[in-house]
Parts: structure tokens; C-alpha cells; sequence
């Protein structure tokens, strides 16, 4: 199991235990960790039961934010 597929499957378990996965990933990005891990001082929601939607994930950080459209920068830029 490589990298990446150790990180989805991570993902998949904390979001079986209620966890937005979105959120855990800004979670790790803001900490500068290297790992992905259960929220920490968040609420945990019910699972959605989908996919992961990237479209809608950003709508909602959008809302969250009150509507800012969050500048672009190249240095934020993840190839997968």
C-alpha cells in the first residue's frame, strides 16, 4: 500500500467515525502535520454516505468563510 492508498483508507475510517473528512485534511495542512487524524475540538457529523465531492466541499468552506473567495496561489497547489 503506497502513500496515497494509506491515506484514503485512513480517510475512510474517519469519516465511518463521523468525522468531516474535509475538515480533517485542513485540520493536518493548518497543524503542519504529516498524517491524517480524528478531529481534534470539532463536533463530529453523521457520515453523508457519497463520495467526496471537492466541488461541494469548497461551496460549503465558501459559506463558512461568509462568501470570500479564497486567493489562488501556486505554492497551494497539490498535484495527486
Amino acid at each position: 500500500m503506497d502513500a496515497k492508498e494509506l491515506s484514503v483508507d485512513t480517510l475512510g475510517k474517519l469519516r465511518a467515525a463521523g468525522n468531516d473528512i474535509t475538515k480533517v485534511v485542513n485540520q493536518s495542512i493548518e497543524r503542519g502535520w504529516t498524517g491524517l487524524f480524528e478531529l481534534k475540538d470539532q463536533p463530529k457529523t453523521a457520515p453523508s454516505g457519497g463520495k467526496f465531492n471537492a466541488s461541494e466541499a469548497m461551496r460549503r468552506r465558501r459559506e463558512e468563510r461568509g462568501g470570500e473567495q479564497e486567493p489562488v496561489e501556486d505554492e497551494n497547489v497539490i498535484d495527486v
